[in-house]
């Protein structure tokens, strides 16, 4: 046969639920159901009380803590990793910026160089100076 009081109530008053006393049940069971109920509200308002000193206390300790010549150093140490972070960015965008200049400096000094070589001056030039080119390397072989 099924308990009557465990079908009924579907919890325990150890695991401080709330339980409804079945019709029949005598006012001694229900008096000691109460003052049980009352021992566990007692027990979890004393747990309460005992933590939110503990909470207290490490507040405080954290705070005394935050004051330490550590704690300043550690702040300052974050501090400067930021400033190191920022500034390895800006010479990347620095680098980026040079080498796109470089680069474009190059491509205009190719482009000049071709226009130079492409000139009737520099073919006239180059005209005139191969015979004599040729006359010092005779000269030189002998």
């Amino acid at each position: 046969m099924v308990d009557e009081q465990a079908a009924h109530e579907g919890t325990t008053p150890d695991d401080g639920a709330l339980w409804v006393q079945p019709a029949g049940r005598s006012v001694d069971d229900l008096v000691a159901q109460v003052k049980a109920l009352q021992h566990r509200v007692l027990l979890d308002a004393d747990r309460i009380i005992g933590l939110a000193a503990e909470r207290d206390t490490l507040r405080a300790e954290v705070e005394r803590m935050a004051d330490t010549e550590l704690a300043v150093a550690f702040a300052r140490v974050d501090q400067l990793e930021d400033e190191r972070e920022g500034l390895v960015h800006e010479v990347h965008k620095l680098l980026r910026d040079h080498r796109l200049a470089l680069e474009l400096r190059d491509a205009r000094t190719r482009t000049e160089v071709d226009q130079i070589l492409a000139s009737t001056t520099w073919k006239l030039g180059s005209a005139v100076i191969k015979p004599i080119s040729g006359i010092r390397s005779v000269v030189r072989r002998s």
